[in-house]
């Protein structure tokens, strides 16, 4: 049997994320459920399972990304030692972007609200 490219794995891996960053923006975190997933993204139950075994940890992965972008684009403008007004003022344009359809802060904010109820989300 030939082995599936590491490229393929990626897409694979992207495409159930991406699935799940549209249900969790359309329905919210706690009212999505794997089901809703996985018919979003158009796989097969195991296949879904293949890369995540939880909701929790496919909240995780999109943390890692959407929120921890957040994360270290505040950490960058902090590192400038920038008067505080020009910092404050460059978070606040990071931010308005953020905010525009397709944005990653909707589901940022959602993922740090359910990060103060659920301990394997904060970590």
């Amino acid at each position: 049997m030939p082995r599936v490219s590491e490229e393929h794995l990626t897409a694979r891996r992207e495409q159930i994320l991406a699935a799940a960053r549209t249900c969790f923006l359309s329905k919210g975190l706690h009212n999505t459920s794997m089901q809703d997933l996985i018919q979003e993204a158009g796989l097969s139950v195991g296949a879904v399972y293949r890369y995540f075994k939880s909701k929790n940890e496919i909240i995780n992965a999109i943390a890692a990304t959407v929120a921890g972008g957040i994360q270290r684009h505040i950490e960058a403008i902090a590192a400038e030692r920038l008067p505080l007004a020009e910092s404050l003022e460059r978070i606040l344009e990071a931010v308005d972007s953020q905010i525009l359809p397709g944005g990653n802060l909707p589901i940022a904010l959602q993922i740090w609200a359910e990060a103060t109820l659920d301990p394997a989300i904060g970590e």
